[in-house]
């Protein structure tokens, strides 16, 4: 999966003939100390079944090591809203 920042997303869409008119910055934390399934099926349809819920565990495990929160750029989303001119 490859990351994809607002810019491109904007860029993508206008060049599709749409403008955007509304913009806003999502932050927020994100509990990782006991990581249910229902967040971590998420990743694995992100990952079209690649991933299984024991490996996105595992890699969570090695990424958070041992973190109880987390709250930086992996948190940040763009909700943005676009209408066709």
């Amino acid at each position: 999966m490859t990351h994809i920042d607002e810019t491109e997303v904007r860029d993508m869409m206008t060049s599709a003939g749409f403008c955007e008119v509304f913009k806003l910055l999502m932050k927020c934390e994100l509990n990782v100390e006991d990581l249910d399934d229902d967040l971590i099926s998420l990743f694995v349809y992100w990952s079209r079944d690649m991933l299984s819920l024991d490996k996105v565990r595992e890699a969570a495990k090695e990424v958070f090591s041992g973190e109880k929160v987390v709250s930086n750029q992996l948190t940040t989303l763009w909700f943005m809203v676009f209408r066709k001119l």
